[in-house]
């Protein structure tokens, strides 16, 4: 999504810069839920990303069921959006979606011929 690193799930899920509004809504969620900050914290600081990757989507990792309750949706919430940023962008040759809303919006008031039917002359 990015092109600064090779397309993994760790890259997707932590580092991706694209991937960051989405990853920082995520994270929010987890750290209001009592006791996940601490968990959220050491699991980032995991240096193998296999391991990193494992440890974020254990349910073990999260506690209770009461901790899985309100950290689940948001890790799937983060998923959801960041992935459908990211296949927007591989099929809209790079481009992000705000990109491609301003591309369609110049596009808007040009007649047959390219021309802009709102301009004099």
């Amino acid at each position: 999504m990015c092109s600064n690193a090779e397309e993994t799930l760790a890259h997707f899920l932590f580092d991706c810069p694209r991937a960051q509004q989405y990853r920082t809504t995520m994270y929010d969620v987890i750290r209001q839920v009592p006791g996940c900050a601490a968990k959220l914290a050491a699991c980032l600081a995991i240096s193998d990303p296999r391991r990193r990757v494992c440890r974020f989507v254990s349910e073990d990792h999260w506690g209770s069921v009461g901790e899985l309750q309100f950290v689940v949706p948001g890790i799937a919430q983060y998923l959801a959006e960041a992935w459908s940023a990211r296949n927007h962008c591989k099929y809209n040759s790079g481009r992000t979606a705000g990109v491609v809303v301003l591309d369609a919006a110049s596009e808007m008031g040009r007649g047959a011929d390219g021309r802009n039917a709102m301009a004099d002359g």
